[in-house]
């Protein structure tokens, strides 16, 4: 329910002898009972650096922000005001769920905060070096009114909270990535960098029946409650998603409808065709990986599934603290219908016509020249969705064999790319060369 309020005349006399006048809902201050509460030097914190693409560093406790620069350590946290989140996340470790969330959006209006014994990481997005800030008040965390990991403290209106804001500054290392050679056309895919990309669908209502959702993914790292899909009116409101807890896939249907996770850890940078399956007659989801089941479980979405839902995305949670899908997405496919594990292994690497009975959406996400439009070849272009952030790759390697007969040449065209724009020297060796020599094998062509 939504609270309303009434403006209303105030005048209230504090035993500090302050009175405060103004017009009403307003949050009444809270005093202070220190008068040692402050900074004594207030310079850049500087963290450990760590390397390009260090996706699970071990963070740093915050009263490593404080040491010698604050008047009393011992009960002096810190609220978080802003963050420089542009290459990177972000995080704070849970003590009580023991997992890293992504701090969300804060503001001096706003603030996030952390008691000295929590711990802070900066996870930065794939391929990117460089330096990221994050910058705090100081907490007096002897004042009352306030907890560890609010999110909503308004550090403008207390003295609970230093004036000016220190900062602490990571810097994230280079690391020079090897290069990679790509088919010259062919092998594209969509790529999401963990850091603010996904791809938002338009509702389907399919939930409410028998449904399948599949697709391919490369998970190329793991961020806390990433999603392969979801879709929601809110938080805590009819959020039916799949997603990783850890290294672990799961699909659950919010709340308590069902939960179904996998035992074992998904793999790393490997392509794996999921399939998301839930048969509304048996009342039961699933979850296969390349064909194989993985998981099943109880679940009814009899009640919440034919809802309409505002919020369905790829890569993205509905919870701001949730991390971003981190890897590639191709060939991802709504059915409305609990597709059987004979039809999952039959069509998963079939080139759909988009023309199937019960195929709701199909986004092949294979073609870069879709720009930042996910294609939907499944019916209507008013099914097409909307790219954010991600961008288009190619898959390394060549897609597929050549055969040619003996003694007659045969020609494929590729390029090596290096993201960190070294000069590059191709060359070639054979993998039999009794069947080609290596001076059977030759490389034209030249760098841009």
């Amino acid at each position: 329910m939504k609270p309303s309020f009434m403006k209303i005349g105030i005048s209230i006399s504090l035993c500090t002898g302050l009175v405060v006048q103004g017009v009403g809902p307003m949050q009444s201050p809270i005093i202070s009972a220190k008068a040692s509460f402050g900074w004594i030097e207030n310079s850049p914190a500087i963290i450990t650096s760590i390397n390009e693409d260090d996706y699970s560093n071990a963070g740093v406790e915050v009263a490593s922000f404080l040491t010698g620069k604050v008047s009393d350590p011992a009960s002096t946290g810190i609220a978080v005001v802003a963050l420089d989140n542009t290459k990177g996340a972000w995080q704070y470790y849970n003590t009580v769920g023991r997992i890293w969330y992504n701090i969300e959006p804060v503001s001096n209006s706003n603030a996030f905060l952390l008691l000295k014994s929590e711990k802070i990481r900066f996870v930065p997005a794939k391929d990117w070096n460089g330096t990221a800030s994050i910058s705090f008040k100081l907490w007096d965390t002897t004042a009352s009114g306030y907890q560890n990991y609010q999110k909503n403290a308004n550090t403008t209106v207390s003295a609970a909270f230093s004036s000016d804001p220190g900062i602490a500054v990571i810097t994230v290392n280079p690391v020079n990535d090897a290069p990679y050679l790509t088919e010259l056309n062919g092998g594209d895919y969509l790529s999401f960098d963990g850091n603010g990309d996904y791809v938002t669908f338009p509702d389907q209502r399919i939930y409410g029946n028998s449904f399948t959702v599949e697709g391919f993914l490369k998970v190329d790292a793991f961020q806390t409650w990433m999603r392969f899909f979801e879709s929601s009116i809110a938080e805590q409101n009819h959020n039916i998603f799949v997603g990783f807890n850890g290294k672990r896939m799961n699909f659950t249907a919010y709340t308590n409808k069902g939960d179904i996770n996998v035992t074992e850890d998904f793999p790393i940078s490997k392509w794996v065709h999921v399939a998301i399956v839930y048969d509304h007659s048996q009342k039961k989801g699933r979850i296969y990986w390349d064909g194989v089941l993985k998981a099943e479980g109880a679940m009814d979405l009899s009640t919440v599934g034919n809802v309409a839902r505002p919020n369905n995305w790829l890569g993205k949670s509905t919870w701001r603290q949730d991390g971003d899908y981190n890897g590639g997405m191709r060939d991802v496919r709504f059915w409305s219908k609990a597709k059987t594990q004979s039809d999952i292994v039959r069509e998963m690497n079939v080139d759909l016509t988009g023309s199937e009975p019960n195929l709701a959406l199909n986004y092949k996400l294979a073609n870069s020249n879709d720009g930042n439009v996910a294609i939907n070849t499944s019916g209507l272009p008013l099914k097409n969705g909307t790219i954010t952030g991600a961008t288009w790759k190619q898959d390394t390697g060549f897609m597929g064999n050549t055969t040619t007969d003996k003694n007659k040449s045969v020609s494929r065209s590729f390029k090596v790319l290096d993201v960190d724009g070294d000069d590059l020297q191709v060359s070639a060796t054979s993998s039999n060369t009794l069947l080609i020599p290596n001076n059977g094998l030759k490389i034209s062509g030249s760098g841009e």
